[in-house]
């Protein structure tokens, strides 16, 4: 247990007991690193950094019966609607949030190739909870200023061993996401955008792994937009 005079003198380093407790209440995120400091001063310790592989289940434990209100019979799409598609269906029959990512789906079917380098396509956004599904990554939310889970809409497989996360977001998105990508500086306190901060999220997991690709699509309904995903998979 470290005294408390050893403690203050940590956190104060010139400034005054107002000024740290104004910062903090200011922002809460602040209180993180107040405990960093306070730790790195007062311990000695080494950093090592393990890599740990580890098998992905996608649908573990995922009820395959559910109830689907009558208005919104569209939204989903079960594996006989696409009985000679080439394309994996992990989860029968899957959630979709919008008709946007049903559209989706539709046209990644139509456009595939016998040639095409396209292994599977892995449906994980509608599956938002952890019980269920492995497939997750930990960013830090500008809105709940706090560390939450982020479940991607795809995970596509190529033949090349490499995998697209795709998130599928609206044309309504976009502007507040680019504004924040073009100002971010690299601190946590520059992110304000939820779809960016997600973005920012996913970098720390990708310098463990290599072969995974983060893709945003907007407006993803209109043919386009489909394009512009396609392109993105054929260039692989």
């Amino acid at each position: 247990m470290l005294p408390c005079l050893i403690i203050e003198d940590i956190l104060l380093q010139g400034q005054s007991k107002d000024e740290i407790t104004q910062r903090i209440n200011h922002n809460l995120s602040n209180l993180t690193f107040a405990i960093e400091q306070i730790l790195t001063h007062a311990y000695k310790y080494e950093e090592k950094e393990t890599i740990i592989e580890e098998e992905l289940e996608l649908t573990k434990q995922f009820p395959f019966k559910i109830n689907v209100q009558q208005n919104k019979n569209d939204l989903v799409v079960y594996k006989t609607d696409l009985a000679d598609g080439r394309l994996g269906f992990h989860i029968n029959p899957y959630n979709f949030d919008s008709k946007d990512e049903k559209g989706l789906f539709a046209y990644l079917r139509e456009v595939l190739d016998e040639d095409e380098a396209m292994v599977d396509i892995y449906f994980t956004g509608g599956v938002s909870d952890s019980v269920h599904n492995d497939f997750y990554f930990e960013y830090f939310s500008p809105t709940e200023k706090k560390l939450a889970r982020y479940f991607p809409d795809f995970l596509i497989e190529t033949t090349k061993d490499r995998f697209l996360v795709i998130e599928v977001k609206t044309n309504q998105e976009k502007p507040n996401y680019e504004q924040n990508k073009k100002t971010y500086k690299g601190e946590r306190d520059d992110i304000f955008n939820e779809v960016f901060a997600k973005e920012v999220g996913f970098r720390e997991f990708q310098e463990v792994n290599k072969n995974f690709e983060y893709h945003i699509i907007f407006d993803a309904g209109l043919q386009q937009q489909q394009k512009e995903l396609y392109q993105e998979i054929s260039k692989i």
